[in-house]
């Protein structure tokens, strides 16, 4: 439900029963750990959208991290994946990334390698090495559909339709996109549907089709 509608609702329902979670946190640390981590992978999303929270977080996440270095567990490499993502230095998060997908490819967890490989696909395509981006994303394509996780199947092809604009086969860029967005619009994933809706209006835009443009533009704006 946090990338939902009813996404204001429930981080005030999460933010009034905090204190119980903190609690819960403060109880297992040291007593059992792996529950510690499947609390921190519970509690992420909250933590991520809920920004004064960002470092409690990380903070959480690193103590249980530590805790549980021999562990080769999904859970480990859900929470490695999640602090990357709460991170907010490149480099760190870039260590934590590369520390989560030979954990997630050991354990044969789809999901979890598609969701990591995603953005560390769209690192290699800000730095314009498109061949390795695109290499990355279709992997991640095929986990997230081994996984059946239509989310990450979606995040994976938007990248790949990113791919395709930024190499100005707009095309190509167009039909993924617009895959992507029915995909975001059949889970309700408000959040990935505006990222690509404003990619949509990027690349009508740098096309000179400013009308169409600005329609995607404003279906963003008023999601």
């Amino acid at each position: 439900e946090l990338r939902r509608r009813k996404m204001p609702y429930w981080l005030d329902y999460l933010e009034v029963e905090y204190p119980n979670f903190h609690a819960a946190l403060e109880w297992v640390q040291g007593r059992k750990d792996e529950i510690g981590l499947r609390l921190c992978n519970a509690l992420f999303r909250f933590w991520k959208l809920r920004g004064d929270y960002r470092q409690e977080g990380l903070d959480w996440f690193e103590k249980f991290l530590a805790a549980s270095t021999a562990s080769r567990t999904a859970l480990r490499a859900w929470a490695l994946y999640h602090t990357a993502l709460l991170s907010l230095s490149a480099h760190k998060r870039k260590t934590l990334l590369a520390e989560s997908l030979p954990l997630a490819r050991e354990i044969g967890d789809h999901a979890c390698i598609a969701r990591i490989l995603t953005p560390i696909g769209y690192d290699e395509l800000n730095n314009e090495d498109f061949d390795n981006a695109r290499a990355l994303l279709e992997e991640s394509l095929s986990e997230a559909r081994l996984a059946n996780d239509e989310i990450a199947v979606g995040n994976a092809i938007l990248g790949l339709g990113n791919l395709a604009g930024r190499q100005v086969d707009y095309e190509t860029a167009h039909s993924l996109i617009e895959e992507s967005l029915a995909i975001f619009k059949r889970v309700g994933d408000l959040p990935f549907l505006y990222i690509g809706l404003n990619l949509m209006g990027v690349i009508y835009s740098d096309q000179g089709n400013y009308n169409t443009a600005r329609e995607y533009f404003e279906e963003g704006l008023f999601l």
